[in-house]
């Protein structure tokens, strides 16, 4: 079975405003799942909130038994309490970052984190080569390095997101 991948999401919320330890409670919800996340405060269904988001999301398990034999490992869990899921027991996870709940915008390339370069393979950051001994054997041979760094492939030195170099 493959996983799906969803592009456009919306934000959930609760209706009141209702806020936890992290801010306000919100759900990432792709479009197409069929999730109806509920306010852990007040138990309302949430609504969305905003314009449609474009990025890239699947769907994971939350607050499903996952020990031996079906069972929980830990304290037992109340799905219904749980500001990952909201009761909906599956929750999005970024294709970007992997993280819960993002909204897919990130501000640079986070293969780079922003910086449009990575490390040399052929000298490891350092800008020489050594040989079988540890003694210098020289400058690295790659012709993009520049003092032991190299563009990003992920992003061509551009340090903007996949999604922006469209």
């Amino acid at each position: 079975m493959t996983d799906l991948t969803y592009a456009t999401a919306h934000v959930y919320a609760c209706p009141d405003g209702h806020v936890g330890p992290h801010g306000p409670l919100r759900m990432i919800v792709p479009d197409g799942t069929g999730l109806v996340p509920a306010c852990t405060a007040c138990g309302q269904p949430m609504t969305t909130a905003g314009d449609p988001l474009n990025g890239g999301w699947r769907v994971a398990g939350c607050c499903v038994p996952a020990g031996p034999g079906g069972r929980w490992v830990g304290p037992p869990r109340d799905p219904d309490q749980c500001t990952s899921c909201f009761g909906t027991r599956r929750r999005a996870l970024c294709l970007a970052c992997l993280a819960v709940n993002c909204e897919g915008r990130h501000a640079g390339c986070l293969a780079c984190d922003a910086s449009g370069t990575e490390d040399c393979p052929e000298c490891s950051g350092d800008g020489h080569v050594y040989d079988a001994d540890g003694q210098d054997a020289g400058l690295c041979p790659n012709p993009d390095c520049t003092v032991g760094r190299i563009p990003c492939p992920a992003c061509g030195d551009t340090r903007e997101p996949a999604e922006r170099r469209v």
